[in-house]
This record gives structure tokens, C-alpha cells and sequence, in this order.
């Protein structure tokens, strides 16, 4: 992870192997737009295998899911037909701090332009705000204007951008 400018820096040092450009979006609490229309559900670890079935072998599955973030973070999930079809939690939460990084944002793909990753991440905020979390961050691949459009509808805002990826830095 690298700011832009210092990558920069160390332009002569890097080698690439893969990278992608992201914003970190910063909710602030008077930012927050409110819930969407609709019905999302809290998620438990009693809920680990229809988060499994969503994510499947999608290749824009969220990266750094693990179970164990059901046991301790909140998670927030849309079910239609018995079915769990967008799901919104936690990757680094303080509660000392007041401060939560939300991430494992998906939406089933033929589920996708009906609003309901904004109904998630929207119910998934709140929870956070009712709970006293006063800085909320996420980040996302600047590529991805559905999701970016999603999160500015519930109050997120760009706040720095950054190189994510894997690379090489040489000694000199």
C-alpha cells in the first residue's frame, strides 16, 4: 500500500507486478444520508454458510474475508426467497478508538443495480453510528464507480487515494 506520491518516490526502486488504484472514503456521523428503503437483517456466525454460497468463486469476492469476523465484528446481509443476496461488515473495527473500516461488500452479481449493496452497507452504518463509532472508513478500486456511486449515496466521500498491490522494491 502506497500513497500515490510516495510511490512516486520510490518509482526507480519499484517493480509492479500488480496494482490498483483505490480511494479511501471517510463517512463523517452528520454525513450519513439515513436508510434506504428496505429490509436488511444483522448476520451471525449461524449465517457463515449462506456467506459462502454468495461469495462462491465470483472473481470480485471480497479478498480478506475470514469466518472469524462473524464471532466479533457486525455484518449485515438482504435476504430474498431464503437467499442471502448482499452482504455488508467489517474488516478492522476499535471500539476504544470509535473508528471502523468496512469492507466484504458484495452483492450477488444478477442481483446487482437494485440498491440493495447501498441497503446493506446503509443498515451496517447505522448499526455502527447507534453504537457510537464516530470515524467510519472504507476503501475501494477507483475502477469501481457502481460500488463508489453506492457509498456516496449513503454519505462517504473520498478522502486520499492509494496504490494497492504486489511488488518488488530493490535495495537501490
Amino acid at each position: 500500500l502506497l500513497k500515490c506520491e510516495h510511490k512516486d518516490l520510490l518509482s526507480s526502486r519499484l517493480q509492479v507486478d500488480y496494482e490498483e488504484i483505490m480511494h479511501r472514503m471517510v463517512l463523517h456521523p452528520e454525513t450519513f444520508t439515513g436508510l434506504p428503503a428496505g429490509d436488511a437483517a444483522a448476520l451471525t456466525s449461524a449465517d457463515q454458510p449462506a456467506i459462502e454460497t454468495l461469495f462462491a468463486d465470483h472473481p470480485d469476492r471480497p479478498d480478506a474475508y475470514h469466518p472469524r469476523q462473524l464471532h466479533d465484528r457486525p455484518f449485515w446481509g438482504v435476504w430474498e426467497a431464503g437467499e442471502l443476496v448482499s452482504v455488508a461488515g467489517i474488516h478492522i473495527i476499535s471500539e476504544w478508538a470509535g473508528v471502523a473500516a468496512v469492507g466484504n461488500i458484495f452483492t450477488r452479481p444478477d442481483q446487482r443495480g437494485r440498491g440493495l449493496g447501498t441497503l446493506a452497507t446503509g443498515a451496517l452504518v447505522q448499526d455502527l453510528l447507534d453504537s457510537g463509532f464516530e470515524t467510519i472508513v472504507l476503501n475501494v478500486s477507483i475502477e469501481n464507480q457502481a460500488a463508489i456511486r453506492c457509498y456516496e449515496k449513503i454519505g462517504f466521500a473520498p478522502h486520499c487515494q492509494y496504490h494497492e498491490g504486489i511488488g518488488t522494491l530493490s535495495a537501490s
